[in-house]
């Protein structure tokens, strides 16, 4: 047994970890956000008395499926582009960013409201849990500010692919579950922190989610958390289309397309 070859392996990896997100991300940055996530959880419902937390937690889980889903069904299908070499016969075409942009997000719609269909449905039927609780309007408000929320997250993602190429594809499966602690899916936003309330605020998902839990909880539909979360979604799309278009003038310029 060869110590020097060993230890050259054990030099390989360390180069490959340091150079690798994906292996950061596996090693430290997961399982972090999993012991975040999961604990605010067990301290949330260490308080509960009354409250129907199984509704909270199912009904946060899946409305939560709007914003994954849009943010993958845009990220995913820039990537697939990278993987399979098709960028530079995309872009050689007569179509347009507001075409490319418009036939990822319709799509998406689809593909949205089909997985929506099978978790609910499956949901109700293990759990007997039904999202129609939440009534017509509020399942309207929620699915469409998560679903913008989402739609833009996706878009900003992709606007790095165009700029740093596909070495930095975790981000587009990845960017929904760095959000997810902070979005108050499955606790309310004072179980957080001090430190993590601030950024859970400027988030619309924490709008949405602390609503839907009011409204499980018998309480009117509030109307004011609403506005504010579809005003900033309707925000950070626009900055997510610009960024957009910047990152394709920047992957003309550097020449990026062409070895796409």
């Amino acid at each position: 047994m060869n110590f020097r070859r060993i230890l050259a392996l054990q030099c390989k990896q360390l180069y490959l970890t340091r150079r690798s997100f994906d292996r950061l991300g596996d090693l430290i940055i997961w399982p972090i956000l999993d012991l975040l996530l999961w604990g605010f959880v067990t301290l949330y419902v260490g308080d509960m008395t009354e409250a129907p937390v199984q509704a909270f937690i199912i009904g946060g889980l899946i409305l939560w499926i709007f914003i994954w889903r849009a943010n993958n069904d845009i990220s995913l299908f820039v990537l697939e582009d990278f993987w399979s070499r098709n960028l530079y016969n995309l872009f050689s075409s007569p179509m347009t960013i507001g075409e490319l942009l418009l036939s990822l997000t319709l799509g998406g719609f689809f593909r949205i409201l089909c997985t929506f269909a099978i978790t609910a449905a499956v949901a109700f039927a293990l759990y007997h849990f039904s999202i129609l609780s939440l009534g017509v309007v509020m399942l309207l408000l929620s699915g469409s500010v998560l679903m913008l929320f989402g739609w833009a997250v996706g878009i900003a993602i992709s606007s790095l692919f165009f700029r740093f190429g596909d070495r930095i594809h975790l981000f587009s499966w990845g960017s929904t579950f760095l959000l997810l602690p902070f979005s108050c899916v499955l606790y309310p936003l004072a179980a957080l922190p001090p430190w993590a309330q601030p950024i859970a605020k400027l988030l619309p998902t924490t709008q949405v989610f602390e609503s839907m839990r009011a409204v499980l909880s018998g309480q009117p539909v509030p109307w004011l958390p609403f506005g504010i979360a579809l005003l900033e979604s309707l925000i950070f799309l626009i900055i997510a289309v610009w960024l957009f278009g910047l990152g394709i003038k920047r992957a003309k310029q550097t020449g990026l397309l062409t070895k796409y």
